[in-house]
């Protein structure tokens, strides 16, 4: 894994977030994702696909990186 490469990913993830955007997740580059060495894609994706046609307000909680790998809470509810 590539900590540098990991923390450009997980910060993708963030701003997908945030923006209340997950479709963007799909634009990763395939070769982050890959030097990031990150599962999170696949199901990132999926809540995408289930959030696509709702009216959700995403609410992140917080990141944290204590380890090798990020951690992201976050919430998405009505508008």
């Amino acid at each position: 894994m590539n900590k540098s490469r990991a923390r450009q990913y997980d910060q993708q993830i963030i701003d997908a977030i945030s923006k209340n955007n997950l479709d963007s997740v799909l634009q990763i580059p395939k070769q982050l994702v890959e030097d990031a060495k990150r599962d999170s894609l696949c199901q990132i994706a999926i809540l995408a696909g289930a959030l696509a046609d709702s009216r959700m307000k995403p609410r992140l909680y917080t990141y944290e990186d204590p380890t090798y790998y990020g951690m992201i809470c976050a919430s998405f509810i009505p508008k």
